[in-house]
């Protein structure tokens, strides 16, 4: 069915398809969707959801100083509202990730994880992820695993949805480097198992 521009939830479902389109890795479509979106003047809401929507993208892709753009000019809006701001933040750690910005990225982390009870669980698992990079760059393997593991048990307690991440699949693939299969294959197991359920 057609939206008329003049739609006032044509914005929330062009960046949810724009969601839809990057998780099932149709980026360049995702981009094109949202760059045609903004081409037009949109309410501070609607264009934070898109850009939003257009910060995963570049972060996905490699352009992580783009990711980074989106990210600050979402996060610099104090109109912003707190679910928007989170996707920013998450984009913002990711792109912090892509730029070798470990350092940058854990800071940021550990503020979020400061109080993790008052955070969505996006943004708690994200800082958790983003904390099992760094260890592990910086070669501290086991308290990577350690702190994966926590990840995969949060994301678990409080269900949410991302483009961005996986701590399951973190966790595996920290396992089956150094050598732990059987655990990892379990680990993906389990996490087929849950994605089958949910899409049920």
């Amino acid at each position: 069915m057609l939206t008329l521009p003049s739609d006032p939830g044509r914005s929330v479902r062009t960046a949810a398809a724009a969601r839809a389109l990057t998780a099932a890795g149709q980026w360049d479509e995702a981009e094109t969707l949202v760059r045609s979106a903004l081409a037009a003047p949109r309410p501070a809401r609607e264009a934070a959801a898109m850009r939003c929507a257009l910060a995963s993208l570049p972060a996905l892709t490699g352009r992580a100083m783009e990711a980074m753009t989106e990210a600050q000019t979402v996060l610099t809006n104090s109109g912003v509202p707190a679910d928007l701001r989170d996707q920013a933040t998450v984009a913002l750690m990711w792109a912090w990730l892509g730029l070798r910005g470990n350092q940058q990225a854990d800071q940021l982390a550990g503020t979020i994880l400061a109080e993790p009870s008052t955070k969505r669980g996006e943004l708690v698992v994200a800082a958790m992820v983003a904390l099992v990079v760094t260890r592990w760059d910086s070669g501290r393997a086991v308290e990577a695993l350690d702190l994966a593991a926590q990840a995969v048990r949060q994301a678990t307690d409080r269900p949410y949805e991302t483009t961005h991440f996986s701590p399951h699949m973190f966790l595996a693939s920290a396992l089956i480097q150094v050598r732990r299969l059987d655990e990892a294959t379990a680990i993906t197991d389990a996490f087929e198992v849950g994605a089958r359920g949910r899409k049920g």
